[in-house]
């Protein structure tokens, strides 16, 4: 069973998480309008650090926005300001289908 870390900070930000091992995992932020899913244990726990670099690291760290990769494989850029934690969701763009390799 794989063990999802969540950052003490970022545990309060959270409005539900949930998930079944090799299936889906789920998060649900109380700043942000959308729920992201995930099939994969590495992408959800590497998006739920991204999540606590940007709103909690030091400015030089941040990078102002985080991308996540939809079920039809597009990937959505979300502009996104600090503070104290919460982010304030400034512009989503939609970058399209990015080919790896």
């Amino acid at each position: 069973m794989s063990i999802v870390l969540v950052d003490s900070k970022l545990k309060r930000k959270i409005e539900s998480i949930s998930g079944k091992e090799d299936v889906y995992y789920m998060v649900k932020f109380k700043d942000l309008d959308d729920t992201f899913w995930f099939s994969d244990y590495v992408e959800f726990q590497e998006f739920l650090n991204q999540q606590s670099r940007e709103r909690y690291y030091d400015k030089e760290v941040r990078k102002g926005y985080f991308d996540y990769i939809n079920d039809a494989n597009e990937t959505l850029r979300y502009y996104v300001k600090s503070n104290r934690g919460a982010l304030e969701l400034i512009r989503e763009e939609n970058l399209g289908i990015i080919a790896l390799g």
